[in-house]
């Protein structure tokens, strides 16, 4: 019995290999494309990493389509500090904007077109949720990320050398093709 369980063990784990040699693979497997995943994707893009930015609902920003379930967002969208445009106020204002994404690596460099309150034209000093989902896609759409929506993450496996395999299950419930990552950054928020 045990030479035959081990037997089993021995197919089931060459098999196993098998799929994860033909596996997609990526450096980066980001899960979840709310604001951090979309965030994150944006940095790897612009660093010429490999990664794919896994988002189970239609879109990104789609936790906001839903929660909060009042429809108003709790953070403040302060559109004037009283430090004016000043090259030296930048920083400060980016301090007291609770939505925008930054749309490069340093902290300065920020498209000003790309601001939350300027994207969106939002004059609300409490924004809407559905604004702030639209906010997500829209950059994620804007900055060309690879994104792949409708791809639910049912089970994150150790591989060997040290990198990881992901089952990920397609629109309808169709499971998708295994994913093999280098790192896996779960920037899914809360969940059940």
């Amino acid at each position: 019995m045990r030479a035959l369980l081990l037997g089993a063990a021995l197919a089931a784990g060459a098999v196993h290999g098998a799929a994860a040699a033909a596996a997609e693979a990526h450096d980066y497997c980001i899960v979840g494309a709310g604001l951090a995943g979309v965030q994150l994707a944006h940095f790897m893009e612009d660093a010429g990493r490999s990664y794919v930015l896994l988002e189970r609902g239609e879109a990104a920003g789609s936790f906001f389509r839903k929660f909060p379930r009042h429809r108003n967002l709790i953070s403040i969208n302060k559109r004037h500090t009283g430090r004016g445009g000043s090259e030296l106020a930048r920083e400060h204002n980016l301090r007291h904007d609770w939505h925008s994404l930054l749309s490069g690596l340093q902290s300065g460099d920020v498209d000003e077109e790309l601001l939350f309150a300027n994207l969106m034209n939002e004059n609300r000093f409490y924004p809407k949720a559905d604004v702030l989902a639209a906010y997500a896609d829209k950059l994620a759409q804007h900055w060309k990320l690879n994104i792949r929506t409708g791809a639910e993450v049912t089970a994150i496996r150790n591989a060997a050398a040290g990198s990881y395999e992901l089952d990920v299950r397609g629109p309808g419930g169709s499971e998708a093709p295994l994913l093999a990552c280098r790192w896996v950054v779960l920037a899914a928020g809360f969940s059940k």
